[in-house]
C-alpha cells in the first residue's frame, strides 16, 4: 500500500469562507485527489460498493466516515482535508444506492434498501477488508452523521470492540414522517408493500429535480 501522506507536510492550511470556493478548487480538491486510492468491494446481496482511502504515513489513528442518507464521499472533502492535516487516516465508503455504489431503486435519483441491517453488514465487511489492513494496527475512530448515525450507532452495539470512540453528527435514530403520525406511515408502507409497490416513492415523493438558482 501507498503511504500517501506525511505528518511534516502539516502547514495549517484551513480554509475559510472569504475564498472559500477558490480554495476547495485550487487546494483541497487537487490535493486529495492526487493522493487518494479508491476501489470497490462486494457487498450483501453481491452490489458493488465505492470506497476511497487516505493514508497517512505515521498516523495518530485512522477515522472511519459514515456518511447520510442522499450523501457522498466529495461532501466530506472538506472535513477530510482537515482529519488529515491533523495527522489522521481517512476512510470512506458509499452506502449502497449511493454515488458511485451500485443501486436497486427504480431510478437514479430513489434509494433502496431491502433490509437497514445491509447498510451494516456492508460497513463491517468494510472495516474488516479495508479499513483494519490499512491502520497500521493503529486505533478506529468512527465519524458518523444523520442517516450514517444510525447504521452508526446498531454497528457499535453490535460490534462492540471496533471502534475506540465515536461522533455521531444529528443520527438518526427514529424517521421524521412529519405531519402524518409513525403509525399512520406504517400502515401505508405496509399496505403499499402487500400491494407490490414497494419500490414505488410514497405518496408525495418524487424523483430530484435539479433547480439552477442555487444563490436564490
Amino acid at each position: 500500500n501507498k503511504e500517501l501522506f506525511s505528518n511534516s507536510e502539516h502547514n495549517g492550511a484551513y480554509i475559510y469562507e472569504k475564498n472559500y470556493k477558490e480554495d476547495m478548487r485550487k487546494k483541497v480538491e487537487p490535493y486529495l485527489k492526487e493522493n487518494l486510492e479508491y476501489g470497490y468491494l462486494v457487498g450483501k446481496n453481491d452490489l458493488k460498493l465505492y470506497y476511497e482511502k487516505f493514508i497517512v504515513q505515521n498516523p495518530k489513528a485512522s477515522i472511519v466516515i459514515c456518511h447520510g442518507f442522499g450523501e457522498c464521499t466529495e461532501k466530506y472533502y472538506e472535513l477530510i482535508y482537515y482529519f488529515i492535516l491533523e495527522g489522521y487516516s481517512v476512510f470512506i465508503i458509499q452506502h449502497r444506492g449511493h454515488g458511485k455504489s451500485q443501486r436497486l431503486g427504480i431510478d437514479e435519483s430513489q434509494i433502496n434498501v431491502e433490509n437497514f441491517n445491509y447498510y451494516v453488514e456492508d460497513f463491517k465487511k468494510f472495516v474488516d477488508e479495508i479499513v483494519i489492513p490499512n491502520s497500521k494496527n493503529k486505533e478506529l475512530f468512527l465519524f458518523a452523521h444523520s442517516m450514517g448515525g444510525g447504521i452508526g450507532t446498531v454497528f457499535l452495539e453490535k460490534y462492540t470492540e471496533y471502534f475506540k470512540a465515536a461522533v455521531l453528527s444529528s443520527p438518526m435514530h427514529e424517521i421524521n414522517t412529519g405531519k402524518f403520525s409513525k403509525i399512520l406511515a406504517n400502515v401505508i408502507s405496509q399496505l403499499m408493500k402487500s400491494l407490490g409497490m414497494k419500490k414505488r416513492y410514497v405518496p408525495g415523493q418524487t424523483p430530484y429535480i435539479e433547480k439552477s438558482d442555487f444563490e436564490g
